[in-house]
């Protein structure tokens, strides 16, 4: 577990130097809460983004909104894994890639699990890989998410991950991740661009991924 905490500190690191320019200024607020007006008679509507900010962690997913203005996370569903003032560090769940485990992995002989894909994670650092694991215990070197969902980035784990049968479906590979300062974050949020909901292990290791986001998002708009 030091190793991966060690990893993801890195990882963390590099976020805040990449979004440095996007913290805000000395002084300022770090994001505005958004106002609604409802009708007389009426009470007022509760968009869920007016109560995200409090309920951001770890293990929360990011789903992105409609119209969402960043192309790179139109449709996107992440996982964070890391939501704190030293940064924050999550993956998309559903943009599954063509490149198998066993191409992406050769040393794991991943051809175990034929149809096991690689994920696109996010946008920075695509040499960088990250695996999400399902289990009832937590795997060497590995960082509990939430409930049974631990991420690694430790080569070895990933190997004897991929190589226990019983593990078959239970793991994701992801090449890269998504990241922010806590600030820019916050004001995404703020100003609608992502809703917040609990994270989902059915969500990532059992459902279609070009399902996920539809069916996330009929059930927060309801």
């Amino acid at each position: 577990m030091a190793n991966d905490r060690i990893s993801l500190s890195i990882i963390l690191l590099t976020v805040l130097v990449f979004f440095a320019a996007a913290r805000p200024e000395p002084g300022r607020a770090a994001y505005v809460r958004p106002v609604s007006i409802a009708p007389p008679g009426q009470a007022m509507p509760q968009p869920y983004h007016r109560h995200a900010l409090v309920n951001l962690s770890r293990g929360k997913f990011l789903v992105a909104r409609r119209g969402m203005r960043d192309a790179r996370f139109a449709g996107t569903v992440i996982l964070l894994l890391e939501y704190g003032d030293q940064g924050v560090a999550g993956v998309i769940i559903n943009r599954p890639t063509k490149a198998s485990l066993a191409e992406a992995m050769p040393e794991t002989k991943g051809g175990r699990f034929p149809k096991d894909r690689v994920y696109i994670g996010g946008p920075v650092d695509l040499d960088i890989f990250l695996m999400l694991v399902k289990g009832a215990s937590q795997p060497p070197a590995s960082q509990h998410v939430f409930g049974d969902v631990y991420v690694t980035s430790n080569r070895e784990t990933f190997g004897a991950v991929a190589g226990d049968e019983g593990r078959a479906g239970r793991f994701r590979l992801y090449a890269g991740y998504a990241g922010w300062a806590k600030a820019q974050l916050d004001n995404e949020v703020a100003r609608g661009d992502w809703y917040v909901a609990d994270g989902n292990p059915e969500d990532i290791f059992d459902a279609d991924a070009a399902d996920v986001w539809g069916r996330i998002m009929r059930g927060l708009e309801e």
